[in-house]
Formats: structure tokens, sequence, C-alpha cells
């Protein structure tokens, strides 16, 4: 149960958000990349950049303890993170670094558009 509504965006903003998200991706290069944080707007927001990009995005569990994060960017090769929680590391990225850039609307890329998404395996 939700102890709190989730925030409420219009569709243009979301757009508008992975666009500039995506452009703030490729300037920084990478092919495959992780997204742990609570927000569903920011979730949504990078796996839409994500696809924008033909980069290939993972959701971690946002419950997740740090060293479970660890083992998973281990696992997949995940050198950039994207999170706004507090850890410890190398390649972390704040979701909101990634605004204010252009956008890619101008400039989207052809070929897959891949998605690795965790289960618990059942």
């Amino acid at each position: 149960m939700l102890d709190h509504a989730p925030p409420q965006r219009p569709i243009g903003e979301l757009v508008q958000r992975a666009e500039q998200s995506a452009a703030s991706l490729r300037a920084r290069g990478p092919e495959r990349f992780a997204v742990l944080d609570a927000d569903p707007v920011v979730a949504w927001t990078l796996l839409a950049a994500g696809a924008l990009l033909g980069a290939e995005s993972c959701v971690y569990p946002p419950a997740a303890p740090e060293s479970d994060i660890v083992q998973l960017r281990e696992r997949f090769g995940h050198e950039q993170l994207i999170s706004s929680r507090e850890l410890t590391g190398t390649g972390l990225v704040h979701p909101d670094e990634l605004l204010g850039a252009g956008t890619i609307r101008d400039d989207p890329p052809s070929g897959a558009r891949p998605l690795l998404i965790l289960t618990s395996g059942t």
C-alpha cells in the first residue's frame, strides 16, 4: 500500500525529461546503465531515455541494500548507476544531473532498444 500519492506529471513533461536525459546520457556514452529510484517518474523517464538512445537500461529494486546493489552492478556490468540515493562507489549519477541539456529529438538512433528486467525468478 502506498503511504503517499505518486507525483502527477503531464505526459509532455515526461517526454521532455526523457529527451533531456537521453541527450545527457548520450554525452556520457553508456551502452548499458542501471536505475535505482523509488520515484516512478524518475524510473519511467530513464527507461524512456534508454529506449531513445538504444542503450540497455535496468531498474534495480528501490529498497535493495547497498551490498546487493554492488553485486548487481558487478553481475550485469553496469558502470553507471543513476540514483537519487546516497551511495558509495564510482559511476554514480543523480537523475537531476541529466536534466536541462538539449534533447535527442532531432537525432533518434536506429536499431534495437534493449531492456533488462530483473525478476525474483518465480
